[in-house]
Order: C-alpha cells, then sequence, then structure tokens
C-alpha cells in the first residue's frame, strides 16, 4: 500500500470518527453537491453561527472565549451592534447560547475585490463558557505549511445542492484536501490567487464548501489552517471544481494582535 493511499485510509477513519458514521452507513450515504454530512454541536463544539437581526450571516469559529474568526467578506459591510453569534448549537435557529458582537476587527489590507486578506476576528460581549458543546480550536502556527493532498475538514451552514436558495439549518461538515493553486487559477479565471489563499476540494467526489459556508473552518489535524473564502458559488461541489480558503499562517500575526483588544 503506498503512502497516498494509507494517508486517506487513515482520513477515512478519521472522518468516520468525527461524523459518527460507519463504513455501512458511508456505503448507503447520498452526496449532496457539497458531499456534506450532517453533524452536532459536540463534534465540532468550535463552530458558531454569525447572525444578525435579519438572520443567518456566515460560518465562524471560536478561538478564545471572547473571540470568534471569520470571514472579512462576512463583516466588512455591517456594523457590531447588528450581529450576535450562536454557538453550542448545530442548528443555526435555536438552541445554544446567543452572544452579541461589540466589535469587528477586519484585517487592515482586506481587499473586497480580490478577497485578499480575507479574515475577521469578532470581539463578544461576555465570554463563552467551554463545555463538551463549545469549545476553542486552536490556530495554525506561523510557520505551519501542508503538503498538497493534505486532507482537512470543513464545515459550515452553507448550500448542499445546486440551485438551493437557502442554507442549511443543521450544520454539515466534509473532509476535502489541498489541491495546486494551478487548479483553482485555471477553474475560477479571471480571478486571482494570492499567498494567502489555498486551494481546496476533493474534486473527482464533488465535495467542497459551498454558498453560505464563507468563514467556516479549514482544520487540518486538529488545528484551524483555514477560512471558507470564495469559489464558484453557482459550481459549488461539481466535480472538478475547486474552492479558495483563506491561508491563516500567513494571517496569524494579524489574528495576534486582534485578540489582544
Amino acid at each position: 500500500m503506498n503512502f497516498k493511499l494509507c494517508f486517506w485510509v487513515s482520513s477515512l477513519v478519521i472522518l468516520s470518527q468525527v461524523l459518527n458514521i460507519s463504513c455501512a452507513a458511508k456505503k448507503k450515504f447520498d452526496p449532496r453537491i457539497s458531499g456534506g454530512q450532517a453533524v452536532n454541536s459536540t463534534q465540532l463544539p468550535y463552530v458558531v453561527a454569525l447572525l444578525s437581526h435579519n438572520g443567518y450571516v456566515c460560518t465562524g469559529s471560536i478561538i478564545t472565549p471572547y473571540h470568534v474568526i471569520t470571514a472579512a467578506h462576512c463583516t466588512y459591510t455591517r456594523q457590531a451592534s447588528e450581529l450576535y453569534i450562536r454557538a453550542g448549537s448545530s442548528l443555526r435557529e435555536s438552541g445554544g447560547v446567543i452572544v452579541p458582537v461589540t466589535f469587528i476587527i477586519n484585517h487592515p489590507s482586506f481587499d473586497p475585490n480580490t478577497l485578499d486578506y480575507d479574515v475577521s476576528v469578532l470581539k463578544l460581549q461576555q465570554g463563552l463558557i467551554y463545555s463538551e458543546f463549545v469549545a476553542p480550536i486552536p490556530l495554525a502556527d506561523r510557520s505551519q505549511s501542508w503538503n498538497l493532498g493534505t486532507a482537512a475538514l470543513v464545515s459550515g451552514w452553507g448550500y448542499t445542492k445546486v440551485g438551493q436558495t437557502e442554507d442549511e439549518r443543521q450544520l454539515q461538515a466534509t473532509m476535502i484536501e489541498i489541491k495546486n493553486p494551478k487548479i483553482c487559477k485555471e477553474a475560477l479565471v479571471p480571478s486571482v490567487l494570492t499567498p494567502r489563499m489555498l486551494c481546496g476540494g476533493l474534486l473527482e467526489e464533488g465535495k467542497n464548501s459551498c454558498k453560505g459556508d464563507s468563514g467556516g473552518p479549514m482544520v487540518i489535524n486538529g488545528v484551524l489552517a483555514g477560512i471558507v473564502s470564495w469559489g464558484a458559488e453557482t459550481k459549488c461541489g461539481i466535480w472538478g471544481v475547486p474552492a479558495v480558503y483563506s491561508y491563516l499562517p500567513l494571517l496569524r500575526p494579524f489574528v495576534d494582535i486582534a485578540i489582544r483588544i
């Protein structure tokens, strides 16, 4: 058995534990366009729903009791007073705890046209109480990098099929892998990839993040490696179509400063 096959066998074992699905159930599972599987908050206690008075906005991740990380394109046009998070629930419309956002810290170099530096840190009005349903995700170190083909877990409340007009109410998760940036450059022309972006997907199986998953976590080996950023939203999850994630190690200096606020 070659190394890559061994790696993916190990990754599938991990995924089956995270998503709590047996091999038999996996064979019967009918993949939706993003290839997701419903999960609960004890399996991914770091994932939160970012909400406004008008409803669901984006996905985010707990990084300290007082801070949530998400994508800047979710927050750069908004005021903190209109936002709050729901933590400790896999349902974006009920359960868990609701905490208002008091401060939005967008990356100062964020470009809404290219989505470069697409990261935002939200300060909460009160600290979250950690439990089996609410817990932080460790951040990748500034020096960390991953080889092409490395497995990653992505999650969010985004679309799960083509033509869908409403985000999922139940949290979804799926495994993808890091792809060569050239694949994203070719598939997402004329958009530009910068060093602060990762290309990802499980292209041969149509698995990826989708519209509505923005700001959600890309987790590799138990650390936050990326943030769902952008892609071809009308084609997400279609075989051969990748998506783009903010590359956290290169954005870590900003995050370290933001969580001191």
